[in-house]
């Protein structure tokens, strides 16, 4: 049996943390065969139509919007960032993060980057997946470089493997060099073709 000293000095012991993780995002076989079939889906259509239905009122009616989506304008930056309720599978939410992407490669766009980053915290481990596109840049007749609607940032942020947040940003290039962006609607048009 432990005196009271022995129990009372002995060293704490210390919970290791995991460490944080970064790398490239890939994409198994099975995930690649429902994404295909998603993209042909329902349930596709149904999530860009809510989307770019919130995006015409967020410019007519803001106050029928619903809270799970905000749209950001300013200067520089514009796009959405949509929350997900407690119920939305982790397939459907990366299935979304993909085709938007593959929906703006489709524009005259190229990856720079796809990662994925791992954080924990003391009560909850944060997951975030992101790709980064860039315009392909071409001159223009006025000499200046083509900057589409500026670089792009998608980023789908998992708490607990649960989805929590999708955040879809434009950002326009503000240097002289550069044409100005193309308007914020014209891309979420594409977004919904």
């Amino acid at each position: 049996m432990q005196s009271f000293l022995q129990i009372f000095n002995k060293p704490e012991e210390k919970t290791v943390k995991p460490k944080n993780i970064r790398k490239g995002i890939t994409r198994d076989e099975a995930f690649n065969k429902d994404f295909l079939a998603w993209q042909f889906s329902a349930d596709k259509e149904q999530i860009l139509s809510w989307i770019n239905t919130q995006y015409g009122l967020y410019n007519t009616l803001p106050d029928d919007m619903s809270d799970e989506i905000v749209f950001l304008n300013n200067k520089s930056s514009k796009g959405f960032a949509l929350s997900f309720k407690k119920d939305h599978k982790s397939e459907k939410a990366r299935f979304l993060l993909d085709y938007l992407k593959a929906k703006v490669l489709q524009n005259n766009y190229r990856s720079s980057m796809s990662d994925l980053r791992v954080k924990h915290y003391d009560n909850y481990e944060e997951c975030i997946e992101r790709h980064y596109l860039k315009p392909k840049h071409q001159m223009l007749e006025s000499e200046k470089i083509n900057q589409e609607f500026g670089n792009i940032s998608i980023l789908l942020l998992f708490k607990n493997d649960i989805p929590h947040q999708l955040k879809f940003s434009a950002t326009a290039y503000p240097d002289r060099t550069f044409a100005a962006s193309k308007p914020f609607d014209a891309l979420m048009d594409v977004l919904e073709e």
